[in-house]
């Protein structure tokens, strides 16, 4: 579990990003992060990944504090997948895999044969042990986005940290990596944290959802207790109207 407490970020003193964010994320649950740009979101992950030091409150990961861990030891809790990533080196996706396992291997030492059972049982699981051999460089946004889970899934950490999944990908690859994280929390009782843009999806695969502007959350609660007109049009600054089709919200701009 991470465990959120009064935490406050600044990139300079004049300018605070984050102001007193309090936050729960458990295991076996998908948690997405909402709020229009520049409300703090990446800076909010980033921070509970160990990547920014907060400027006050605490971060606390399975009762340890952020501060005392080393980078290692926060990657054997926490697994990242960024919202870019590039290489210039034509890496296989199966070594671009066993990257998650970096954290439990020495320095000068190779990957161990059951590092390699993982990965493959990883990209098995995902249905996509057929990329193994493939470069990573010569892939899709899309398959890159799949590789960089199973590469997160891989490390078996916890909990999850996802900057927005789903962004660039076609409405297929959307289904696909929304419908893995799911599946991924539920059967191996992972906590999820991730940012996403489209309010709909997020209704649709969160267990509960945080509404952020201007570094505050906001609302916190079910998609349906946050996910509502009046909520939606405060963080966002533009109107909506929601629709109710076959039993389900649906949420659009009022142009």
């Amino acid at each position: 579990m991470i465990e959120v407490k009064g935490l406050c970020f600044s990139y300079e003193p004049s300018k605070q990003v984050l102001k007193d964010i309090n936050l729960k994320i458990r295991g076996a649950e998908v948690v997405s992060l909402l709020g229009p740009n520049g409300s703090g979101k990446t800076t909010l992950l980033k921070c509970i990944n160990g990547l920014l030091k907060a400027t006050s409150g605490d971060i606390l990961i399975n009762g340890l504090d952020l501060r005392r861990l080393k980078r290692k030891e926060i990657a054997r809790h926490i697994a990242y997948v960024p919202q870019e990533h590039k290489t210039t080196f034509p890496y296989r996706v199966l070594d671009v895999v066993l990257l998650g396992r970096a954290p439990y291997i020495g320095l000068f030492s190779s990957p161990r044969s059951s590092d390699i059972d993982s990965a493959y049982d990883v990209l098995h699981s995902m249905g996509i042990d057929h990329f193994a051999d493939r470069l990573y460089t010569h892939l899709s946004g899309g398959e890159r986005k799949l590789v960089l889970i199973a590469r997160a899934l891989c490390s078996g950490a916890p909990t999850l940290i996802l900057d927005e999944p789903t962004s660039n990908l076609d409405l297929r690859h959307q289904r696909d990596v929304l419908r893995i994280i799911k599946t991924i929390s539920k059967s191996k009782g992972q906590g999820v944290l991730m940012t996403i843009h489209d309010l709909n999806l997020a209704m649709r695969v969160s267990d509960r959802v945080l509404l952020m502007k201007d570094g505050i959350i906001v609302k916190k609660g079910t998609p349906s207790e946050v996910l509502v007109k009046e909520q939606i049009e405060y963080a966002y600054g533009c109107e909506v109207s929601i629709f109710n089709i076959d039993g389900r919200g649906i949420i659009g701009l009022s142009l």
